[in-house]
This record gives structure tokens, C-alpha cells and sequence, in this order.
């Protein structure tokens, strides 16, 4: 906190300070040798707080089959922590709730803090703390730095109407004339009053949501107090419905307050507030303007339901867009541009792949090397546009030879490759008779006047049972070997690996 502003407030002699008894529960709490025995004899010296105790231990806050009969019970019902938090907090607000100021409405900042501390509990509960009634006490505490703001800084809220006491309003003001709020000067009133560090980090960050995944148990303790104010302004709010937005947009960030989970919070909350009216004498909740809220909460988060469905929806559609745009683009990355096949790097990557699962399955893999004949000549007579054209309907009659299982890729130039899967010499034979037959019947006329004919020689190479290679390398050669005897035995014709040129 700005020193500037704590040096003021230490100069103030009406500081609000804790009662005696207060001070001795703070003592007992952070004694580790304290026991029942002490706790019992410092809440005895208080009838009323006693009486408080034992009343808390019967209430439905705690579910009881059996009510306790005696305050000793209450106490082993509660527990020590529990007892001497319930202690502080009955103390705490005893003392100050007498207090009055000029310009804040202190009627409205108790409601506030007892629904807060309210908010606060049933939210422990949900994110299941160890200490729901710590979390109650900080929920309680947060608002605190007002009366030592009010103290220090009297012409701060003095001139404030009624219509200027919602909360944001006040922290707004505080901001802009001190450059702090309230939060950070709660905290420094409860360090100063000796409270645990807990606390005190509660207080100073409750105007602050802290997210992150998978919350341990401190900050879970932080979320509940951050949220029990916005919880809290829901009711106390001139208008509701902006409060239950600004609630929403909090909540929807915090793991396990989504949807039917936070209404359940507010039904858990509407539910006990009469029995926390009951124990610090104070009306809270207005039972017609309750059943609207719940009401208005429940609409708005079936509509936030339906509109995350659409929004999840629409989500899910882009990114099945970017998928197929993904994909799309990848796949036209693997492909040659003027023909249509596949690239000579996608080839390579293939290759290897279906060279290694034939080899483990024992499976025939064939691959066909392709090369126009004489292309240099169709550039050279008929231009080099020509040229493309004959290179695109080549690459149609190889796809219109292969099945879907195979693959048809430029390999550079006017040369092809055709690898076929599952495919056995005999097979690949017929693919390479019928390939040679559509080139002499497809490319029979050109752009100009003169037609021409464009023929193909072919190399043919097998893995199979007769014959293995070492390496798709090595099959790749085999097929370019057969190729070249193809093109010296006079083109337009195949060759096998192995075999005889065939003119077919």
C-alpha cells in the first residue's frame, strides 16, 4: 500500500481497533499448545458469544441429526479452528457494527459483508476448503478498510447520497482520489491486527480474480472471497441484471462454476442467508427480490448454455474449415503444379515408406519409370505451351491407368514415375501395355495444323518373391536401368527389370 497513505492512518487515534476478547481468540489461535479447555474458558467470559456458538452448532449450516445440548458439545461439534474463527467473527462484528459515519451507510456495508461472508462459506463449500468458516471470516473482512478510509480520510464519503453507495461506485471514488481502495487498506488493518497472513492476502486481493488451472487450496481460498462480493452486489445492486452480467463474466473464467454448478451457488446461498439473518441480526436477502434473482440468474445462464453451445459449434466449424484448408494446402504442397501429380520429394517420402511395409508384409511393390519420347522436339516445333499441354494429359492418362491405391509423381521434366502398391510383375505388365496404347492414340494433333504423335519408353522394376532389392534406391535403379535399354531398344516400348525389351 502506498506508505503515504498508512502513515496517515497510523496518525489516526479512532483507528477501529480489535475488543480485548477479540485479541485473546487471535492469541489462542496462534498458539500451538492452546486446547479446548482455554477456548471454552475465554468464550465462557462472553455469555452472549457462547450462546452464539452453541446456536451455530445447531443450525442447519452444520446438519445435525442430534442437537447439542451443551456448549462443551458445541465445541467438539465445531472443532478448535472452527470455534475459534466462529469466536472472532461473532466478536468482530459485535464491536463494530455500532459504529456510525457521516457519509458511508453502514446498515448497507454490514449487509454487504454478511452476504459476502455468506457467498464466501457456500463457495468454500463447493471447491471443498478445509476452513469454510475462515473463508466466512475473510468474506466478512473485506470491506473493513472502509472504516479505517473513513477515519483517515473523512471528506472521502461524506459528501455521498444514497444512490452513491454501491460498491464499485466506492472503490471507484477511492481509486481516483488515493490511488488505492479499501481492499489494500483491509489488509493492512488486519496485519496490523495481528489476523493470519491467509486472511490478510484475501482481504488486499478481493477486488482481484486470480485464474489459473488447476487452483491449489490457497488460491481456491482467494477465488471465494473475490467472488463472494461480486455474489454479494447481485442482491444488493440497483440494478440486478448489470450486477448478475459482471457476476457472469467472472465466473465463467473459474474452473467449476460453469452453468448448473453456479446456480446451484446461488440457490445454496438464497438458502442460508436466513439462517445467517437469524444469527447476526440483520436482514438480508428481501424474499420477492431473491426469487427474481434466482430467476433472472437462472435465464441468463441457461442463455449463456445455449449461446456456449452455438459459440462451441461455430468453433468446432472453423476449425474444421482450417482443417480441411490445412489440409488442403498440404496436399497441394506434395503436388506438381502444371500436371497434377505428385511431387519428385513427396515420391521419395512414399517410396520408403511403401518399400519397407512391402518388405515387412511380404508383399509385391512395382514401380514404373516413365519418360516421353522425343519431348524435346514437341517443344522446339510446336513452342513450349504445346509442350504443357502434351505434359497435364500424359499426367491424366498415368491416373487413368492407376487405381486409387497408387501413386502417379512427376519426377522431373518430361519423366514420370507410377508405383503400384499390392502389385505383382504380371500386373504391372498390363498397366504398362495399356499406358503405351493411350499415349499413341492420345496425343495425335497439337495446337497447329501439323499433328504429331507423342509415344513413351518405360522401365519396369518388381519386388516380389522372385526378386528383392536391398533398398527402394536400388529398386528405383533397377527401373531407370530397364528404362534406358527401353530407349536404346528403339522407345515406344517397356522394358522389365531383368527381361528383354517388349514392344507390346
Amino acid at each position: 500500500m502506498n506508505p503515504l497513505i498508512s502513515k496517515r492512518l497510523e496518525l489516526c487515534n479512532n483507528l477501529p481497533s480489535l475488543p480485548a476478547a477479540a485479541t485473546r481468540i487471535i492469541e489462542l489461535a496462534k498458539d500451538p499448545h492452546a486446547g479446548m479447555r482455554e477456548v471454552a474458558d475465554a468464550v465462557r467470559t462472553d455469555p452472549a458469544l457462547a450462546a452464539k456458538l452453541l446456536r451455530m452448532a445447531n443450525s442447519p449450516l452444520y446438519a445435525r441429526r442430534r442437537p447439542c445440548e451443551s456448549f462443551q458439545q458445541a465445541l467438539v461439534l465445531l472443532g478448535l479452528n472452527a470455534t475459534l474463527t466462529l469466536a472472532l467473527t461473532f466478536t468482530l462484528v459485535s464491536s463494530m457494527r455500532n459504529t456510525d459515519g457521516e457519509g458511508l451507510d453502514y446498515t448497507r456495508l454490514w449487509r454487504r459483508s454478511l452476504l459476502s461472508a455468506t457467498a464466501a462459506r457456500v463457495l468454500g463449500v463447493h471447491f471443498g476448503l478445509k476452513d469454510v468458516e475462515e473463508v466466512f471470516l475473510a468474506g466478512l473482512m473485506q470491506d473493513l478498510g472502509m472504516l479505517a478510509l473513513e477515519v483517515g480520510y473523512p471528506e472521502l464519503y461524506a459528501a455521498l447520497s444514497a444512490d452513491e453507495q454501491e460498491h464499485e461506485v466506492l472503490r471507484m471514488l477511492e481509486r481516483s482520489h488515493l490511488g488505492a481502495d479499501h481492499a489494500e487498506v483491509g489488509g493492512w488493518l488486519l496485519q496490523r491486527w495481528n489476523l493470519p497472513a491467509r486472511l490478510v492476502e484475501a482481504v488486499e486481493a478481493s477486488h482481484r480474480l486470480q485464474l489459473e488451472a488447476h487452483p491449489d487450496e490457497g488460491l481456491r481460498f482467494r477465488q471465494a472471497v473475490a467472488l463472494s462480493g461480486i455474489i454479494a452486489d447481485v442482491w444488493m445492486a440497483a440494478k440486478p441484471d448489470a450486477s448478475l452480467r459482471d457476476m457472469q463474466l467472472g465466473v465463467v473464467q473459474v474452473e467449476g462454476l460453469q452453468g448448473d454448478a453456479m446456480m446451484s451457488v446461488l440457490e445454496s446461498i438464497a438458502q442460508e442467508a436466513p439462517e445467517v439473518e437469524a444469527m447476526f441480526e440483520m436482514d438480508l436477502l428481501d424474499k420477492c427480490r431473491s426469487d427474481w434473482v434466482l430467476q433472472e440468474a437462472r435465464e441468463m445462464l441457461v442463455f449463456r448454455n445455449l449461446q456456449m453451445v452455438q459459440e462451441s459449434t461455430q468453433l468446432r466449424e472453423v476449425a474444421a474449415s482450417l482443417k480441411a484448408q490445412a489440409t488442403a494446402l498440404e496436399e497441394k504442397s506434395r503436388r506438381d503444379n502444371l500436371t497434377g501429380a505428385f511431387n519428385r520429394g513427396h515420391l521419395d517420402e512414399t517410396l520408403v515408406e511403401w518399400f519397407s511395409e512391402a518388405a515387412l508384409k511380404g508383399a509385391p511393390l512395382s514401380l514404373i519409370f516413365v519418360d516421353l519420347d522425343n519431348f524435346k522436339q514437341v517443344n522446339d516445333l510446336h513452342g513450349h505451351h504445346v509442350g504443357d499441354v502434351v505434359l497435364a494429359r500424359f499426367s491424366e492418362s498415368l491416373h487413368g491407368v492407376a487405381r486409387g491405391s497408387d501413386m502417379v509423381a512427376r519426377y522431373g521434366g518430361e519423366e514420370f514415375v507410377l508405383l503400384l502398391r499390392d502389385c505383382d510383375s504380371e500386373g504391372a505388365r498390363r498397366v504398362c501395355e495399356r499406358l503405351l496404347e493411350l499415349c499413341r492414340s492420345t496425343f495425335h494433333e497439337g495446337e497447329k495444323a501439323d499433328p504429331f504423335t507423342v509415344t513413351a519408353s518405360m522401365g519396369l522394376a518388381t519386388q516380389d518373391k522372385h526378386t528383392t532389392f536391398g533398398s527402394c534406391m536400388q529398386l528405383i535403379r533397377a527401373a531407370d536401368d530397364a528404362l534406358y535399354k527401353a530407349k536404346q531398344a528403339g522407345k515406344d516400348r517397356f522394358v522389365e527389370h531383368g527381361l528383354r525389351a517388349n514392344a507390346a
